[in-house]
């Protein structure tokens, strides 16, 4: 029988005005991984992807989200309908937007010009040595419950810029849709934030868009369409590509999280390769190359090895017993609230909070692994403080104790946590493989948490 649950998470999103203004190839085919230290979060990929979505067709990306495409656009900004060329996604752009947004959490501020020096969008550009700048869109959401760098976290961001309700002019539809953009980089970042309160969670992203340091661009991405919905989505990337064109032996590095930029200087037909360097296996594209940038994405379905078969990525298969695997180094990753009702840890029905509001009761059924986990659980109070619920014990420590070591058995327990629930912001719970590191760097604040849950104590 599922437990109903009781969450009051509390987001606040903000938006402020964006500024609008109007890589060399290498032969590195027969190699596989890129020397770039810098690389794109799949989510900054997918958030590209996202844009790169609503410049193909306006009318539709607006359709999605329930607003005519011009809705509160002055007349001097119109948006056509038409399709805009899709971005490429840029280095130097994508480190100059991430810092920005680390800065913004770090220094706890949200603007477009650094709290400390007052620098602008364009000043971050030329630091990072792209001197063709064209604007930039800011946003960032804060919470106490459940935030993290995701793919949900990103879908809201690009909704709230499209969308862009009630910010004069819907500035940042405008400039998402801007056809003179070329290039962007996208860098979102994860920290606590205070403004007029203490936000423990916080996601900020900055999107740099530039005017091209090449004529033109092949760009797109590179994925294994998991779920089958023909775009790419956080996870499918593969890695480790090389992209290059037959008629020159030119070639590119493919990011990391599975996407590519290939700058073109000339116009015509080419050969493009990309080459699947885990898998030894190649895709061939025909492009036509203009004056604008063309979009060529990659599936895995699209590469064969020399013997013409298609490559294989290996799928973990459960065990005969039905039990869970947890490879070694790999955490289990936070559910979505929609899951939250299936999950292992439970709370107490709103009735028993409300008739014994001092109460919380949390009830554990952890299923079995097929190799040794560690499973720890937590309670989060309003001081910021973690307390540990320990194994066979209703009593809570500050120390840094997991709930059951190495076990691969089914665990079943139920624990009441006493004189708490006034304080209490929520309830962390995770499992990581046994012996995968020293347990107390584990951030129970941050991406590696599992199953958080605000409690709304009911007097």
């Amino acid at each position: 029988m599922k437990k109903k649950q009781i969450t009051n998470k509390i987001r606040l999103f903000l938006l402020v005005v964006n500024l609008s203004l109007f890589s060399a190839t290498v032969a590195v085919s027969s190699q596989c991984v890129s020397p770039d230290t810098v690389e794109p979060r799949a989510e900054d990929v997918y958030m590209l992807e996202l844009i790169n979505r609503a410049r193909s067709n306006p009318d539709a990306e607006a359709e999605r989200y329930g607003i005519d495409l011009n809705e509160g656009v002055s007349s001097e900004s119109t948006i056509t309908n038409d399709p805009k060329p899709p971005l490429a996604f840029n280095r130097k752009l994508h480190q100059a937007a991430l810092a920005h947004s680390n800065d913004m959490l770090e220094n706890d501020y949200f603007s477009h010009y650094t709290a400390a020096d007052n620098s602008s969008p364009n000043d971050r550009a030329l630091l990072q040595e792209y001197d063709e700048y064209s604007g930039e869109n800011i946003v960032i959401n804060m919470s106490t419950g459940p935030l993290d760098i995701d793919q949900e976290t990103t879908d809201d961001h690009h909704a709230m810029l499209f969308i862009d309700e009630n910010y004069p002019n819907r500035g940042h539809r405008v400039n998402m849709l801007n056809p003179n953009h070329v290039e962007a980089g996208v860098g979102i970042a994860y920290g606590d934030y205070v403004s007029s309160r203490y936000w423990p969670n916080a996601v900020a992203s900055t999107t740099d868009f530039g005017r091209g340091e090449s004529p033109a661009y092949l760009c797109g991405v590179i994925y294994e369409d998991k779920d089958g919905d023909a775009f790419y989505d956080v996870g499918e990337g593969l890695p480790n590509v090389t992209l290059t064109i037959l008629e020159r032996g030119e070639s590119v590095y493919g990011f990391n999280a599975g996407a590519y930029s290939f700058p073109m200087m000339t116009r015509g037909t080419f050969t493009l390769e990309a080459y699947l360097c885990d898998h030894d296996a190649r895709a061939v594209k025909m492009v036509e190359v203009g004056t604008e940038n063309v979009k060529v994405d990659f599936l895995l379905s699209d590469f064969q090895n020399d013997t013409g078969e298609l490559p294989i990525i290996d799928v973990p298969v459960l065990p005969s017993d039905d039990c869970a695997t947890l490879s070694i180094n790999q955490w289990v990753l936070p559910q979505t609230e929609a899951e939250m009702a299936d999950s292992p840890v439970q709370l107490s029905t709103p009735s028993a909070l409300f008739f014994k509001p001092n109460d919380l009761t949390i009830s554990v059924d952890m299923p079995c692994y097929a190799n040794g986990v560690d499973i720890y659980l937590a309670l989060y109070t309003v001081n910021g403080v973690l307390y540990f619920v320990t194994e066979g014990s209703t009593q809570l420590t500050t120390e840094f104790l997991p709930l059951i070591v190495n076990t691969t058995q089914r665990y079943e327990s139920t624990f009441t946590a006493n004189d708490m629930l006034r304080s209490l912001l929520g309830v962390y719970w995770l499992i990581v493989p046994s012996n995968s590191g020293d347990a107390s760097t584990i951030d129970f604040g941050g991406k590696l948490q599992l199953g958080y849950m605000d409690i709304t104590p009911l007097w």
